[in-house]
């Protein structure tokens, strides 16, 4: 999960706070389906707006961890689903051509 908080990090490093600021200016509310999603509803935890940016940031990585467990136990539930891990580009070419080798 080490690239899920430097992720997060990243997102508020480059203004996320400014732009959840801004959205909520221009008239937007927690209410509104694109503040509801990850990233976005944990400035609203409290029911405004939370300023709290090291707060904020831990319950998004929280949310976002917990989100990507729910992918990676529904993906394994299928079958035929054979997982691509990050990497570089060269090392998810390498991954794919392994997979299909069979198929050659």
């Amino acid at each position: 999960f080490t690239r899920i908080d430097q992720r997060v990090d990243s997102m508020i490093a480059q203004g996320l706070a400014d732009e959840v600021e801004a959205l909520v200016e221009s008239g937007y509310s927690p209410a509104d389906p694109g503040l509801r999603a990850i990233g976005y509803s944990e400035f609203f935890a409290h029911g405004s707006l939370d300023r709290d940016i090291q707060a904020v940031a831990s319950r998004i990585k929280s949310n976002t961890r917990k989100y990507a467990k729910r992918q990676e136990t529904y993906f394994a539930s299928i079958p035929s689903v054979v997982p691509v891990y990050p990497g570089s580009e060269a090392s998810i070419a390498s991954q794919i051509k392994e997979f299909l080798r069979p198929l050659t």
